[in-house]
């Protein structure tokens, strides 16, 4: 038989057949073969044991240590505590794993941390030969010739009596076997009963259908049923291990691989057929077989569907398939072979036959070779000679006639004798390449994208071919009539074309632009109802549906899942019992039983969880920080059996739409605040999915968001709107003091003022005053009227815009001193800085200090008889300024404090009360030289005292 290699994952894809000589003759069937090894990540590749957990990842026991598989990925688990070799592995019920080293350690995986097993003692367990879990999780351990049970809550029962060298323990239907070199006991509670005696026992197998197979060492496979115990094969080689897969009972040899059906011979397996080294097997919860080997893991996976090939007589590369009552006919370019179904074996005919083959409506097989036609009839071939018979596809129409193409033209079979021609050349055809009869009488023909049709009910010549080109087809390949009537035309690299009947032109059929490939190698009737599509990468059954997008609706879709080695095909055959035979790199047999296999959704599982590139546990909350996070995740969708078939699909919250993924892992970067949910599911046929697998996580918020930041931002933003409420309340008071000051100022010197003008007024006009006193009243009058306008004026300067400011209040006060000071007769003297500052000041300020300063300038000028008076301006330092006023006149009179010729001391009075409004600080003093100086010192944007009552509440 042949080998055919491709590469498909990352794993080794081995097609074997197999011949097979041992001490009873029987025929291996090639299989499919996948290798797990260093490629994908086995270091250490001596396998010692294997298990599949509840979960679905598949554990591995290396020489160098414990290996979880999870499709896509080896990883070590429990490197620093399990670091020698793995002897057993063990599911438990719960999930997790338990573990035996070659020392004779015990260990317990869960969550890819170990922990060793402690025993009755509390000590850890030591020198265990082996281990059992039974279904409700009680641990049975073997050691020091007795063997002994942990239930499921951790309580130890004693130990296990009357048993002999107890070495192996395993379980399975409901029962427990106990096993010595020498007998085998099945165990029922504290009671053991012998069932079966043996030399060298290395293990036993309870079966599904309630017998116990019993393996010795040294090649012998027995089966007990009741009291009876039978062997059921023997091999010359040293035994290891069996396993059950279905009805087959597989055993490892030294040697080989053998499979023991119900019925018929034991198949083996050798080296030339792929088998590798001695090791464990395990058939995992799809049906797939696993042997550990010294190089790696070999998997046999399910179905194991049949592959005939070259060594079983099947030519190379066969083209065509044909069902006769002798078998199934597989014409190639290198031959012709035949399957004998019936007695499972097949054989080359030796015949050279060029192209395809057919059965006309007598059951004839016709096909052609150099010298011309061939016909088997009776179970011989017999020939008719034909000038340039160098032959293309045959095709058997309706008429019942098998149909020709030869170089000169079509020809057809006819009841007896060699068959006719029936046209020549259609005019532009060099050869033609296919040829079909539909059921509308037409015979069609090709040259590469040129198609020809003619009518058959008159004599075909030349003119009678109506010609039309498949645009982009480089060749057409097949035609096949569909069951809704429709021509449908194979190309080879434009995919399916349809005859438009009423249009009279072809149509790509819009499915098949969706192909894995548009290069069509063939069409083929279904009597399941359909049309088989067949190419490269393509095997699919289908019905034409007008009324869908596509054209049609796929019927099916074999894949590896049903046992093909290759979606690859040229021609496809369904026998009366439904198998389904595939010609592609040999001769798939896929059984009607696995036809029907719908993969169901794989269980997903989180497998890694990364945080900023750091591994993180995913059964913990996961929390990101926020704004450059990275989240890494990746997933393992847990089916081993056809891993190309895995789909993916991914959604970031329940109520959006799911989007697919290339492969098992997602990768998230710098995503907002908030709680976010990511969930991935997988398929096998992108139609039944797996129940999402979730991962929640939360990416904190800035620190601007956390909760005491927002907090502490409230009371700020409380506490700067309260103050900005009181400082506009302050400033509200302070306006309204302004005003009340302002008032107070009209009140009292414009009332008084003209109160005084009232009671003059009146004076003057009394005729009994004589004319010199009424000419006094008038001036006073007069100088009473000058004063209140001066004061008016003043209150008006006060409030106009800019008059708020140091160098304005000084230019202010100059000017009014002027007035108070005549040239000629006082002199006024400044002593100020150059410039003045033009800084803001509070209106009540400026105003304070405007009637400070004309209050000691008119004291100078009109009680203190000075002759020379100074006005100065200075600064105290970064927050204070000073005003003063000297003069040389009479000065303080020491004992009333007051300026000497004045009648009352209200002047200074008002002075006192308005520097101490302002919270200035007022100075008045004699000079050493002679005279009066009047200091004030205040500062420019003292609030009032209004203000300050405010924010001292």
């Amino acid at each position: 038989m042949i080998r055919l290699y491709g590469m498909r994952g990352g794993k080794l894809v081995l097609v074997i057949a197999c011949l097979i000589a041992s001490a009873t003759p029987v025929e291996a069937r090639g299989r499919l073969i996948r290798m797990l090894d260093a490629r994908q990540g086995l270091k250490v590749p001596g396998v010692m044991s294997l298990a599949q957990d509840t979960r679905g990842f598949l554990w591995i026991g290396s020489i160098g240590g414990l290996l979880r598989y999870d499709g896509q990925e080896l990883r070590r688990i429990a490197a620093a505590t399990i670091a020698t070799q793995v002897a057993e592995l063990r599911a438990a019920p719960d999930g997790s794993l338990y573990v035996l080293d070659s020392p004779g350690t015990v260990f317990r995986v869960a969550d890819e941390a170990a922990t060793v097993v402690a025993g009755p003692d509390g000590k850890p367990l030591a020198e265990i030969e082996d281990v059992w879990i039974e279904p409700n999780g009680s641990l049975w351990v073997v050691a020091n010739d007795t063997i002994r049970r942990r239930d499921a809550a951790g309580r130890w029962d004693e130990p296990l009596g009357h048993l002999a060298s107890p070495r192996i323990v395993r379980g399975g239907g409901g029962a427990l076997y106990v096993a010595s070199s020498k007998q085998v006991w099945r165990v029922d509670g504290a009671h053991a009963v012998v069932v079966a005696h043996a030399d060298r026992i290395i293990d036993v197998l309870p079966a599904t259908d309630g017998s116990l197979y019993v393996l010795e060492s040294h090649g012998h496979l027995s089966r007990v049923v009741g009291d009876a115990m039978t062997e059921v094969f023997y091999l010359d080689s040293r035994a290891t291990t069996l396993v059950q897969r279905g009805q087959v009972i597989w055993v490892i040899f030294d040697s080989a691989l053998v499979a023991i059906e119900p019925t018929g011979p034991p198949e083996i397996i050798r080296a030339a057929d792929g088998f590798t080294s001695i090791g464990p097997l395990l058939v995992d919860t799809e049906g797939s077989l696993w042997l550990g080997t010294y190089s790696g893991v070999q998997q046999y996976p399910e179905p194991d569907t049949a592959i005939w090939g070259l060594a079983d007589g099947v030519p190379a590369n066969p083209r065509f398939l044909v069902e006769t009552e002798e078998g199934i006919w597989t014409p190639s370019w290198t031959g012709l072979g035949r399957i004998d179904v019936a007695h499972g074996k097949a054989a080359d005919t030796g015949m050279n036959v060029r192209g395809g083959m057919c059965v006309d409506g007598q059951g004839r097989l016709w096909g052609a070779d150099e010298r011309g036609f061939v016909v088997r009839i009776a179970g011989e071939f017999a020939s008719y000679p034909q000038v340039g018979a160098i032959q293309n596809p045959c095709d058997t129409g309706p008429s019942g006639r098998a149909w020709f193409a030869f170089r000169d033209g079509v020809y057809a079979t006819r009841a007896t004798g060699a068959p006719e021609h029936v046209a020549g050349l259609p005019a532009g055809v060099d050869i033609i390449e296919t040829v079909h009869e539909d059921r509308h009488g037409r015979v069609w023909v090709s040259d590469r994208d040129l198609v020809c049709a003619a009518k058959l009910d008159e004599p075909i010549v030349p003119t009678s071919w109506q010609c039309q080109r498949i645009a982009a087809a480089v060749s057409v390949t097949d035609y096949e009539e569909t069951e809704a009537g429709t021509l449908w035309a194979a190309t080879e690299q434009a995919g399916v074309w349809a005859w438009n009947e009423a249009a009279t032109r072809w149509d790509q059929v819009p499915g098949s632009r969706s192909l894995a490939s548009r290069a069509i190698m063939g069409l083929a009737p279904s009597p399941r109802g359909g049309t088989w599509i067949l190419g490269h990468g393509i095997v699919l059954r289908v019905r034409e549906r007008a009324d869908r997008a596509d054209g049609w609706e796929v019927l099916e879709s074999p894949s590896s899942w049903h046992g093909l080695p290759a979606v690859d095909a040229m021609d496809a055959l369904e026998t009366r019992d439904g198998t389904l035979w595939i010609a592609g790199f040999g001769v798939y047999q896929v059984p009607a039983s696995v036809r029907g296999l719908v993969p169901l959704p794989p269980r997903m599982s989180l497998t890694d969880v990364r945080v900023d590139g750091v591994r993180s546990d995913p059964a913990r909350v996961l929390e990101l920080p926020y704004g450059e996070n990275l989240l890494q995740l990746a997933f393992a969708a847990l089916s081993y059996r056809d891993p190309a078939l895995l789909r993916y699909r991914v959604r970031l919250a329940s109520d959006e739409p799911w989007a697919e993924l290339a492969r098992p892992a997602l990768q998230l970067a710098e995503t907002g605040a908030g709680k976010h949910v990511a969930e991935i599911s997988a398929s096998l046929d992108g139609i039944a999915w797996s129940p999402p697998t979730v991962l929640a996580f939360e990416v904190r918020g800035p620190w601007w968001r956390r909760p005491w930041v927002i907090a502490a931002f409230a009371i700020g933003f409380l506490g700067i709107g309260y103050a900005i409420y009181r400082i506009r309340v302050a400033l509200q008071l302070r306006l309204e003091r302004q005003r009340v000051h302002i008032a107070m100022d009209l009140h009292d010197e414009m009332g008084s003022g003209l109160g005084s003008i009232g009671i003059l007024a009146a004076l003057a006009t009394n005729t009994e005053l004589p004319e010199s006193k009424r000419r006094g009243v008038a001036a006073e009058i007069i100088d009473a009227a000058e004063g209140l306008g001066e004061s008016l004026g003043d209150i008006v300067w006060s409030l106009r815009r800019g008059s708020n400011t140091l160098d304005a209040l000084v230019a202010h006060i100059l000017e009014r001193g002027a007035r108070l000071l005549p040239d000629g007769i006082v002199t006024l003297t400044t002593d100020l800085p150059s410039p003045v500052p033009a800084v803001p000041m509070s209106l009540v300020v400026c105003r304070s200090l405007q009637l400070v300063c004309f209050e000691a300038l008119h004291n100078a000028a009109r009680h203190a008889q000075a002759q020379n008076v100074t006005f100065g301006l200075a600064r105290v330092d970064r927050r204070h300024w000073r005003f003063w006023v000297d003069d040389d006149g009479i000065g303080l009179a020491r004992e009333a404090g007051t300026p000497r010729g004045s009648s009352s001391g209200l002047g200074l009075t008002s002075m006192r009360a308005r520097a101490q409004a302002i919270g200035a600080e007022l100075r008045i003093g004699t000079r050493s030289e002679g005279g009066t100086r009047v200091e004030v010192v205040f500062a420019l944007g003292t609030p009032d005292r209004a203000l300050r009552r405010i924010w001292r509440r």
